[in-house]
Formats: structure tokens, C-alpha cells, sequence
């Protein structure tokens, strides 16, 4: 600590917290309760030199005033706040999964465990095996969870409540050897082996409906009331009937598409169309009836393993997507053409995650990166609405957003779960970063 640190009450529980600085290029502040970070400003010149505290924005939290490089910035404390963190003994690296006001996460370990938003001891947890590398994630309703276990091919579906096992079913399959992640929707349940087979089980009893022949199933499925959509791990999107899984069309490219597709229905003839990014870089649009190209758009020119989507902005015609350089695209998804790019200047390999974080009515988009940080912007694509540093890369494990928080699991050493405040400032539209919004920035 170079300069005396101040004491404030930055979080308002009414016991005041530390800031100071952390080296030449760092500032910190540790809650005065427990010694918790509750925020991390980093600049890319020396601030050790002193900060002054002074509520500038008259909000009740004292904001603050720093000079770095040839910059004044004026930071004001505002969303992504970190509420709390567990570690766990081995790392994230899949979606979590979202229902009934909980989150279930599963690690590399085979460890599941469900939260409540506000508490970092799980409801239940559970132990399965180790999965290879990548595995994949959990599927949920509000009362059920499944998961799959490559290790043991077993397909488990447990309470949400207890996480007791409802029923189980054993995969095709050499043990250890890649399996499907599962996904639950209208009272089926639908996933494939990753071997020669997809499947469809009765959520309810485990009761098998159908399986149809395709080839190193593994990614995750997207069904309405009339097809399944899924595509295999080769080069194809396959399109089935819902009632038996007989193969309606496929569509092959260069690449597997590693991820669900958006349904939408782009051409307005009462039947959705599916839309996906391949590995080749490319985003698709795919007539639901027929399965030709309504149109296509490279976002990427880098052949590499993803777990990109793209993710619908609310219940219109837009969509987010990210390449894995890192630019956030915002499409009209009946037309194909992008409406805004947002460079984050970060390697991003998993998916977005959509949700009007500053209350404008707009859908805004959370992304994590492979330089160990959230971006959340703006669905306006004007403005960075926050950020926040973590401990380790985020490579397949994507951001989730319920009651408010942010959630976000880390990879290898760190290993860890954090939750995070999703509010973002409103007042004026400006930008920051961390858990810091800029007031005000002069350049000399």
C-alpha cells in the first residue's frame, strides 16, 4: 500500500469498507464485514500515486477520483459486484443450468450441485464420475434435473428439491468415451449417446419414445410441438419429426454446429426455421419444412472447437452472437445482417446470455472471455455496461443470469463459482468497467 487507504461504506450493510491500492496498476475494495472483495479497478497506468473519495454522482456511495496514464477518471461504485464465491475441487466448464428460481452446476469432477441465488452452500450436491474434457452440462425444469455420465454411460434424472434419482437409463457407449447433453421439453427428454444414437425418454417415467441412427451426437437439441432439431458431430444439422424421429432433412457444412440452434419463424409460413453457427465461423439459417439455406453470414475465419449459439434478444426478430475473437454481433434474424458489432479484443469460446441488465427495455448481452473476464453490453451495442476480473480463463462455461446475480464458473487453477450483481448504472448512459462506472473521464 502505497497511500493511506480510505474507509467507506461501499455496499450500504452499514459497516465500512476498505479501499486501497493493490500495487501501481490496482485499486481494491475489501468489505469491512468480511474481507471480501467487493470490487477490483484495474488501469493501464500507475495509480498508486493517490485517489481522492467524494460522492460525485450524489447516489449515497462515495465515488472515486483517480488519475492514471494522462487520464482523470471519476469511478462510481454500480453493478457487477461480487456477492459471493465458492471454490470448487475441480473446474467449470459447461453451461450452467437455470429453472425454478435455482442453478445447478456440474464440474469436470462429476460434482452437481443446485443453489439458491442468494446462498453459497448448495441445497444437495451429488458425486459422479470424472468427465473427459470437454463435457458437457445438465438439463432442468422446476422439478427435475437431468445429467448425463460419461464415465458410467448413465443418463440420471434426479429431484430438483433433493436431488435424489427419479429413474436412470444406461447409454450406448465405451465408458468414458464423449456422451449428449441432455435437454428437457414438452415432457420429453432428448439426448444423444455421442456413439451411433439420439434418443427421446419420457421425462416423467424414463419411458424410451424413440432413438434414431446418428453419429457422435453430443451437443444439446432444440424442439418445438412438431421437430426436433440436433445436430451430430460430424458436419450436419438433422431435423426429425417429434412424434417418432423420423428424419425430416439435414443440412451439411464444413464443421459440426456444436450447439442448439434458435428456432424462429423466419419465413412467416407457420413453421420454424433454425438457426445455427458452425465451427467453420458461419452462422445459418435453415428453412424449417424444407432444410435449404434461407441465408448465411461468416462472422469468423478461424476452423476451431466452440460451444457458440445464437441466442434470441427477447420475442422479436434479433439475435446475439459471438465469434471467437471475441466481437459480439446483434442480427436481424430474418435477414441475416448484423444491426451492430461490439469488439471485446478477447478470445470467447462459449455462448452469450441475454438479459436488460440497465432496466431501458432493451436485451442486453453477457459474455465470458478466455482473459478472465464478464463483459456485459449494452443490447443497443453503444456502450460496455460493466465488466468483472476473475480468477481463470471462462472457455466453455457461459455466464447465467437469476434474481438479479450473475453467475460465472472459472476453469483451471481457480476452479471457482461467483455470484455477482447484474444491475447496471442507468444515469446517462456511461461507460465503465469492473465494478466501476466512469462519472466523468478528462484527457489533458
Amino acid at each position: 500500500v502505497a497511500v493511506t487507504p480510505y474507509f467507506a461504506d461501499v455496499d450500504g450493510d452499514g459497516t465500512l469498507d476498505l479501499i486501497f491500492n493493490n500495487g501501481l496498476e490496482q485499486l481494491l475494495c475489501l468489505s469491512g464485514k468480511n474481507g471480501l472483495v467487493l470490487g477490483r479497478m484495474t488501469l493501464e497506468a500507475g495509480v498508486g500515486r493517490g485517489y481522492a473519495l467524494d460522492d460525485v454522482d450524489r447516489d449515497g456511495v462515495p465515488d472515486v477520483v483517480v488519475g492514471a496514464g494522462r487520464k482523470l477518471f471519476c469511478l462510481a461504485w454500480n453493478g457487477g459486484r461480487k456477492e459471493w464465491f465458492r471454490r470448487a475441487a475441480t473446474y467449470f466448464d459447461a453451461a450452467f443450468a437455470v429453472a425454478g428460481g435455482k442453478l445447478v452446476a456440474k464440474t469436470s469432477g462429476g460434482q452437481i450441485a443446485c443453489y439458491m441465488p442468494d446462498q453459497h452452500v448448495p441445497l444437495w450436491e451429488v458425486e459422479t464420475s470424472p468427465q473427459p474434457s470437454p463435457y458437457v452440462g445438465l438439463a432442468a425444469t422446476e422439478t427435475l434435473v437431468a445429467d448425463t455420465d460419461a464415465q458410467t454411460r448413465r443418463l440420471a434424472v434426479r429431484r430438483m428439491a433433493t436431488g435424489e434419482v427419479v429413474w436412470s437409463a444406461r447409454l450406448p457407449g465405451e465408458p468414458g468415451a464423449p456422451i449428449g447433453w441432455p435437454v428437457i421439453a414438452g415432457g420429453n427428454l432428448f439426448v444423444g449417446d455421442g456413439d451411433t444414437g439420439f434418443h427421446c425418454f419420457d421425462v416423467a417415467t424414463g419411458e424410451l419414445r424413440w432413438q434414431q441412427s446418428l453419429a457422435r451426437v453430443t451437443a444439446r437439441a432444440a424442439a418445438d410441438d412438431r421437430s426436433v432439431f440436433i445436430s451430430d458431430g460430424v458436419n450436419a444439422m438433422h431435423c426429425l419429426a417429434l412424434a417418432d424421429g423420423r428424419p425430416r432433412w439435414h443440412y451439411e457444412v464444413s464443421d459440426p454446429f456444436p450447439a442448439a440452434p434458435w428456432l424462429l419463424d423466419v419465413t412467416a409460413d407457420g413453421v420454424a426455421d433454425a438457426i445455427a453457427v458452425a465451427d467453420n465461423g458461419t452462422v445459418y439459417a435453415l428453412d424449417g419444412k424444407e432444410g435449404t439455406r434461407l441465408w448465411e453470414l461468416r462472422i469468423g475465419e478461424v476452423r476451431t472447437r466452440t460451444r457458440h449459439r445464437v441466442v434470441g434478444a427477447g420475442k422479436g426478430r434479433d439475435g446475439f452472437v459471438v465469434n471467437l475473437a471475441g466481437e459480439i454481433y446483434r442480427l436481424d434474424l430474418k435477414t441475416g445482417k448484423p444491426r451492430w458489432k461490439f469488439p471485446l479484443g478477447s478470445m470467447v469460446m462459449s455462448e452469450p446470455v441475454v438479459d436488460d441488465v440497465d432496466g431501458d427495455g432493451e436485451a442486453d448481452v453477457l459474455v465470458g472471455t478466455m482473459s478472465r473476464r464478464v463483459h456485459c453490453v449494452s443490447g443497443k451495442g453503444d456502450r460496455e455496461l460493466w465488466s468483472y476480473e476473475v480468477g481463470a480463463p471462462i472457455r466453455y462455461s457461459a455466464p447465467a443470469v437469476l434474481d438479479g446475480r450473475v453467475f460465472i464458473g472459472t476453469g483451471p487453477p481457480e476452479n471457482g463459482l461467483y455470484c455477482v450483481s447484474a444491475s447496471a448504472p442507468q444515469a446517462g448512459g456511461a461507460f465503465w468497467t469492473g465494478p466501476w462506472k466512469a462519472v466523468m473521464q478528462l484527457r489533458r
